[in-house]
């Protein structure tokens, strides 16, 4: 819990807050619920005109946030959805006590 924390939540979504370019980046996940959620939390953390906007899979978001509890076993390099590819250019850990992992994906262009 020392190392990891609750999740590196804040500094992923400042990552994606500040590679997202000069458009608003927005997010996808594979669990609604528990991902929008912390998103809305932190997106308070970062500037008002760079924060995230939550999108389904089918509105094709630029990043994609798959999450994992407990052991994150085998990593994924490449996800496609909806005739679009994504690539792993994150992974976000927890210290197993509360949260989750996300492997942050980005969409191919």
């Amino acid at each position: 819990f020392y190392r990891d924390g609750r999740g590196d939540y804040l500094e992923t979504v400042r990552f994606i807050s500040t590679s997202a370019g000069r458009r608003l980046p927005t997010v996808g996940s594979d669990h609604r619920f528990r991902n929008h959620n912390v998103i809305r939390f932190y997106n308070r953390y970062v500037p008002e005109d760079r924060r995230l906007v939550y999108q389904d899979q089918d509105e094709h978001p630029e990043w994609w946030l798959a999450h994992r509890i407990g052991d994150i076993g085998d990593v994924a390099q490449t996800r496609s959805g909806d005739g679009r590819s994504y690539d792993l250019v994150r992974v976000a850990r927890y210290a197993d006590l509360s949260g989750w992992h996300w492997l942050v994906y980005r969409r191919r262009d």
